[in-house]
């Protein structure tokens, strides 16, 4: 079992073992590569950090806990066959006094080199991780464990190329505030947030970002995302990608810094031990804040792990969008007679010829994604469908977005988009992206009754649109027989559009032939 964090992608997988100051983390993905899939994750609360501040030392007790918890996770990457497994430490072993003879320990225990990062090198590979997810990320990363914050500034090269996807963070900087490292500080919430406040606007170039985005990981902040969908009865339970108002955000911040402010429905969906730790972490997020005065508060799932796969790619791989690279493996595994994605987005490309680039990158990962539920009880393709996409862990969308594909995917599967379950998924998504989605859902409906889910069927057929016409073009050889149920697919298509005059079309240079077979990407 190799441990150089350099190796390439091995086909058996790629583990990583976090040990923080909070948890210790065993994560398994099946390769290195842009948006890995997750095979397996356990974590162990081992408070590392507990008693830091105090002592200066990592205690016993924690100390044992972190390796019985190693001790199972070495044992299950072997069982599992794990390739390459990266193994790094963060700023309770960093910061104790006998983090050296911990690390040492380990080491000779298990056979294993532990890289314990620097502050610097934690704020920027979790920068490089909130990239990994989101391609376009503009702001500051903010990551909070349990001993430590890490403030990491993404720096624009232009419009739609951001530095830190090319290696480079702009200030990154760490800071001894987590909730371990805070617990039974004396003072006032209020004295003690603008402590911190001040701190980050002494040291950290806010000048240089306010007004963008602020992008916060970490377990305590995913927390407080819980909290603030339980408070704002937001319908979507899932973090990554949950946008918040600055303002609204720092508001939240506030009150969960106040535990007796809260009430039980707060809390519904954050663990026991994470409501410990959650008034302090909304105090520090609360005083991050109103030092940046950002724009909006994303939430992300990944940081500092995926960070850490995220720089062994190659550019090219990096450059890669990581959406349309999870929609076409999805795509792909469910595909019943070859992947069709890439022929629907050049299929459907002619109902949306105004399109935005970002409505484009979602009609196309609505195409790879658009035979999931094929092999569900047709009684209830539509409704798995439209659950199924919504909570596919699909990296680089926001609400919203999951709310196009999921409702496109669910018109293509013939939901009713009146009922009860797409009129939420309608409201999250907007009436604009909503209808957009309805109309693409119908189109990829007539493609798959037209083609049985066969690429060169679909190569062989066009739709053409103008102003109040719409054509189905079909070639005049035989070789694509019409049927009734593709006639009725097409005037729903029509419908939906507000056109009537619609029909079908036959052309002599568009036969059929021979199944042809796409080139893999």
């Amino acid at each position: 079992m190799a441990t150089s964090a350099q190796q390439k992608a091995d086909p058996r997988g790629v583990g990583l073992i976090d040990i923080g100051s909070n948890s210790v983390r065993l994560v398994v993905v099946d390769a290195a590569r842009r948006a890995p899939v997750v095979k397996f994750n356990e974590k162990a609360m081992c408070a590392l950090g507990r008693g830091l501040r105090e002592t200066g030392r990592l205690g016993d007790a924690e100390m044992a806990a972190t390796l019985t918890a190693l001790t199972r996770y070495f044992g299950l990457a072997r069982s599992m066959g794990v390739a390459e497994l990266d193994v790094f430490a963060t700023e309770a072993v960093r910061a104790a006094t006998n983090g050296p003879t911990f690390v040492a320990e380990i080491e000779r225990r298990f056979g294993v080199r532990v890289d314990v990062l620097t502050g610097s090198e934690e704020a920027r590979f979790s920068a490089l991780g909130v990239v990994s997810e989101f391609p376009h990320a503009d702001g500051v990363v903010g990551d909070l464990g349990g001993a430590s914050l890490e403030l990491a500034a993404i720096e624009p090269v232009r419009p739609g190329v951001v530095q830190v996807a090319q290696g480079q963070v702009g200030a990154a900087i760490s800071y001894p505030f987590g909730p371990l490292r805070m617990a039974g500080l004396k003072g006032s919430r209020k004295a003690l947030g603008a402590s911190l406040q001040a701190q980050i606007e002494a040291s950290f170039p806010v000048d240089r970002v306010r007004g963008r985005t602020f992008y916060a990981v970490g377990g305590a902040w995913r927390a407080f995302a819980k909290l603030a969908m339980a408070r704002l009865d937001h319908p979507l339970h899932i973090v990554d990608g949950y946008r918040l108002p600055g303002d609204l955000a720092v508001q939240l911040a506030t009150l969960a810094s106040r535990r007796n402010q809260l009430a039980a429905s707060d809390l519904e969906h954050v663990s026991k031990r994470r409501q410990e730790g959650l008034p302090a972490a909304a105090l520090v997020l609360a005083a991050v804040l109103r030092a940046l005065q950002p724009n909006a508060v994303v939430f992300s799932a990944a940081g500092l792990r995926e960070g850490r796969l995220f720089a062994k790619l190659r550019a090219a791989e990096r450059a890669r969008d990581p959406l349309l690279v999870a929609a076409k493996w999805y795509g792909g595994r469910e595909s019943r007679f070859g992947a069709v994605g890439e022929r629907l987005v050049d299929w459907t490309a002619a109902l949306f010829a105004d399109e935005t680039a970002g409505e484009r990158r979602l009609r196309e990962a609505a195409c790879h994604l658009s035979d999931v539920a094929w092999s569900t009880h047709p009684d209830y393709r539509d409704a798995y469908a439209l659950d199924r996409v919504l909570h596919l862990p699909l990296p680089g969308v926001s609400h919203p977005d999951r709310a196009f594909l999921a409702l496109a995917i669910y018109l293509r599967y013939r939901g009713n988009p009146c009922a009860l379950a797409a009129r939420t998924v309608r409201a999250l998504a907007g009436e604009s992206a909503a209808t957009r989605a309805i109309q693409l859902g119908q189109a990829l409906q007539l493609a798959y009754r037209l083609s049985g889910a066969t690429a060169h069927l679909i190569a062989c057929s066009r739709l053409e649109v103008a102003p109040g016409r719409i054509r189905l073009v079909l070639p005049d050889d035989g070789s694509l027989p019409l049927g009734e149920a593709v006639e009725r697919r097409l005037a729903t298509l029509a419908k939906t559009l507000a056109i009537d005059d619609f029909a079908v079309e036959r052309d002599p240079n568009a036969g059929a032939g021979q199944p042809t077979r796409l080139r893999a990407t």
